[in-house]
């Protein structure tokens, strides 16, 4: 561009000499049609570089855009969980409130029934009094009114039924197999030893206000006889609904057995007997 304009302006100075030939003169009029030429080139790439310039806003755009609409999605997304989680907790509290108030309530009855019991001094051979002592028997019906009350208070949370066999879960205290056991033992029952079919047994056990519960029952792996076994000393018999990916192995570091609760299916898993954990009596 400026050689050409050097040249033109030589040209202009030859001209007002009066030194301009023909061949400059179609010299000036060749770079004036050059210089239209890269004029056009230029215009070109400016009009290319607008239209990218267009395109790359317009990506921009679609691209601030598309993020805005996932990070709404996303607080859509969020607020309705915590809403949903609040919902939950208000039933869950609800809930609790209504079960402190029926333990309040079964706690007075209790009371009561105790009361009674202490001020008729009625011992453990009350039966055998009764017959006996004729004053005793004019008691006894209100006595075994009492007692029926107590059985179903205590049913209704901590017993069940299962073929005839009555069971009761500790769902307060934790403790080892072995002290499971001896704690089931002092109340003159023993570890849970179900007969009978024991799919139906686990479709018995009531479920818990827990979404993950175990429980110690009577059945532990002898390394003897290579199988698991009652506290009876009995081989168990059936097949054992064993919770997903279990028995944990080696068998003989994971010894005890018991009922676990995964979400509201009941399953059975063994642990090591040294955890603690709550306990299923039989009596």
């Amino acid at each position: 561009m400026e050689i050409s304009l050097a040249v033109n302006q030589l040209a202009i100075l030859h001209l007002l000499n009066g030194e301009v030939t023909g061949t400059e003169c179609e010299r000036m009029s060749r770079l004036d049609s050059e210089e239209k030429e890269e004029l056009r080139n230029l215009r070109e790439e400016v009009a290319t570089l607008r239209q990218t310039q267009a395109t790359l806003r317009d990506n921009m755009r679609e691209e601030f855009n598309n993020s805005v609409d996932m990070l709404e999605t996303k607080v859509r997304h969020l607020y309705t969980n915590l809403l949903k989680n609040v919902s939950e907790n208000q039933d869950l509290i609800e809930g609790l409130r209504q079960s402190l108030r029926s333990l309040e309530t079964k706690n007075v009855q209790l009371e009561g029934i105790v009361s009674l019991i202490s001020n008729n001094n009625v011992s453990d051979n009350c039966s055998r009094q009764c017959d006996d002592n004729p004053e005793a028997q004019g008691n006894q019906p209100t006595l075994r009114e009492n007692y029926e009350i107590l059985r179903a208070v205590l049913d209704e949370d901590n017993f069940f039924h299962h073929e005839g066999e009555t069971f009761f879960m500790n769902l307060e205290d934790g403790m080892t197999w072995l002290g499971g056991r001896e704690w089931c033992q002092a109340r003159g029952g023993e570890l849970a030893h179900p007969s009978g079919n024991l799919r139906t047994f686990l479709n018995k056990v009531p479920s818990v206000d827990r979404r993950y519960w175990f429980a110690w029952i009577g059945a532990s792996y002898s390394s003897e006889s290579e199988q698991w076994q009652w506290v009876t000393g009995l081989p168990i018999q059936g097949d054992l609904h064993w919770l997903p990916g279990r028995p944990i192995t080696p068998l003989t570091r994971h010894s005890c057995l018991g009922v676990y609760f995964f979400g509201s299916e009941p399953y059975f898993s063994n642990r090591p007997c040294t955890k603690v954990y709550n306990v299923m009596c039989q009596s």
